[in-house]
């Protein structure tokens, strides 16, 4: 579905490169931001079955921003210059009413266009939605342009993982698209506007029905900044779908029924209070259901109830039928894998199977596919996530439960280690606590077996920000030490009530892992000893040879501290 790409200028002369699938009216007009070009979307099947089914009831148009894909380049980026790109396709097409649908750095300037156009803009969807660049701090966006200068391959493979998109191939082809599709200095313009972008002034006296979309599980942007948004606009709704963000064009199942659904409702009534209007709209929105009775395996795995839900898998609690007791099936979610994706799953669950009853480790049970989709069966851990946990005490752990957690942590990481296998995610949410308080490690997902098959895409940038080592961010070789960066980071988080670098985007915490050093964890909390102080700042060395040499080195130096 490579799309026929058509053109018009703007109003300062910049030639806009846009493109139309279907028929029928309003239109549905995509203002998109930066960093995804119509012709890198129509490289992905997910790509076109999300154009082609928005286009069975209406014209959808598409266009590149300036500089962007195959539209020209531009000096100009201020928000009235890409305004004024989708007044020209707008202008070119003839349309007299249509709706606007904003993506991310493209919702400001949907923003300025409906309240510009009242008479012609009759509904507004914007996923990922803002009004003011200001969410983000200068510092992060430095960080980006950094690295933009410094290494662009890296910089669009960074995104790429921000971004959310899944599955090793993908991760590659999107990666390679966009740094084929975007000159570096257009995309160093954009940072350096974007903080500059402000267009808050306008979204009060904007009365169209809106509808903002947002991944509870997002990175890149808090939560809180859509919800503002929501709250400013007169006639908004605000739906928070589960799971961490993807592109919207690949990752639309759970939502485009609900836009559907919002683009062929009638104006609502001023009579009917906001209040009731949002109330029905969260019940009938974002309301997920467990497949109580569902069996996987045959009917051997019999499904309790839901436990959690993302973009990726979801995960049910079972009754295993065959051995009597309760477990955590996981089911992978098929349309994000190819068969790569699952031949590298199933590797994934033999690893984590060598562990065999590890006390630290979660237990893997089983391997499955159903219905051409992979789950993995585990062993159920009752007792929540570590995350919890932290989030409970407000603060940092009292010092005997913070090293009755870590040492049991450290022994997960010795025995793996002693394996040959590194984690390379390890972060509390990825540690469970059994009835009695114990600590598990588990979602070995994106584990790497040294020596042997890397199962993640050489290269990519895999993990989560606040706990990667410095060479995991640049994409350098990742070993045990890294792990046990990665466990000083979560270790001084458990003893000072935060991690070691914070901020409100991960690409600044990235830099600060790569160029800052960490505070000393009795800044925040006076009662940490020395000899724990030293081995944090030890662990969070930058250098990887600076770090202890191994978890069973670490271990025992937490058993003495512990005495």
């Amino acid at each position: 579905m490579e799309p026929e790409i058509r053109y018009c200028t703007s109003a300062d002369g910049t030639r806009i490169a846009y493109t139309v699938y279907g028929r029928g009216e309003p239109a549905l007009v995509f203002i998109v931001g930066w960093g995804i070009t119509f012709q890198l979307e129509a490289q992905f099947d997910e790509g076109i079955a999300f154009y082609q089914r928005l286009s069975e009831k209406r014209m959808v148009v598409r266009y590149d921003p300036r500089g962007i894909g195959a539209s020209s380049q531009a000096d100009d980026h201020s928000t009235d210059a890409h305004c004024s790109d989708a007044e020209a396709v707008i202008s070119a097409l003839q349309l007299e009413t249509y709706n606007l649908f904003g993506t991310a750095s493209g919702s400001p300037i949907a923003l300025l266009h409906a309240h510009r156009h009242p008479e012609s803009v009759q509904r507004i969807v914007l996923w990922e939605g803002w009004s003011a660049g200001n969410w983000e701090p200068r510092e992060s966006v430095q960080a980006i342009v950094d690295l933009i200068k410094a290494n662009w391959p890296l910089a669009t493979r960074l995104m790429t993982d921000l971004m959310g998109v899944q599955g090793e191939d993908m991760r590659r082809r999107w990666t390679r698209l966009l740094t084929t599709s975007i000159d570096p200095s257009v995309a160093i313009a954009y940072f350096e506007s974007r903080s500059e972008i402000d267009v808050t002034d306008v979204v009060g006296g904007i009365a169209q029905p809106a509808l903002l979309l947002h991944r509870r599980g997002n990175v890149r942007m808090p939560i809180k900044v859509a919800r503002e948004l929501a709250s400013q606009l007169p006639n908004a709704r605000f739906v928070e779908l589960p799971g961490k963000a993807e592109p919207w064009i690949l990752d639309h199942e759970d939502y485009l029924a609900k836009v559907e659904e919002f683009l062929g409702e009638e104006t609502p009534s001023d009579g009917e209070p906001r209040a009731a209007k949002e109330e029905a709209a969260a019940a009938n929105l974002t309301r997920v259901s467990a497949p109580e009775g569902r069996t996987f395996a045959s009917g051997r795995y019999v499904v309790e109830r839901l436990l959690g839900q993302g973009a990726q898998k979801s995960v049910y609690l079972v009754d295993d039928t065959v051995l009597g007791r309760q477990c955590a099936l996981s089911m992978l979610n098929a349309a994000l894998l190819d068969t790569s994706d699952i031949d590298r799953i199933k590797r994934e669950a033999q690893t984590m199977a060598q562990f065999g009853t590890q006390p630290n480790i979660v237990t893997v049970y089983d391997y499955g596919e159903e219905n051409g989709a992979p789950f993995i069966v585990c062993e159920y851990v009752p007792g929540g996530e570590l995350r919890d946990e932290l989030a409970a005490a407000v603060g940092p752990l009292p010092l005997e439960r913070a090293l009755t957690v870590a040492i049991d942590i450290c022994r997960a990481l010795s025995f793996a280690h002693g394996r040959d296998i590194v984690h390379r995610d390890l972060k509390p949410e990825n540690v469970w606590l059994t009835a009695e308080r114990s600590a598990k490690l588990g979602d070995f997902g994106i584990a790497l077996s040294l020596g042997r098959t890397r199962l993640t895409a050489a290269g990519s940038i895999t993990g989560t920000a606040t706990y990667m080592a410095p060479e995991q961010i640049s994409g350098g070789d990742v070993d045990a030490r890294s792990d046990l960066y990665a466990f000083g980071a979560l270790l001084y988080e458990l003893v000072a009530g935060r991690p070691p670098f914070v901020g409100d985007d991960p690409n600044a915490i990235m830099y600060q892992h790569i160029n800052a050093e960490p505070e000393s964890p009795t800044k925040h909390n006076s009662a940490v000893p020395a000899v724990l102080e030293r081995l944090i700042m030890r662990l969070l060395a930058k250098p990887k040879t600076d770090r202890p040499d191994s978890a069973e080195e670490v271990l025992a130096e937490l058993e003495h501290a512990a005495r």
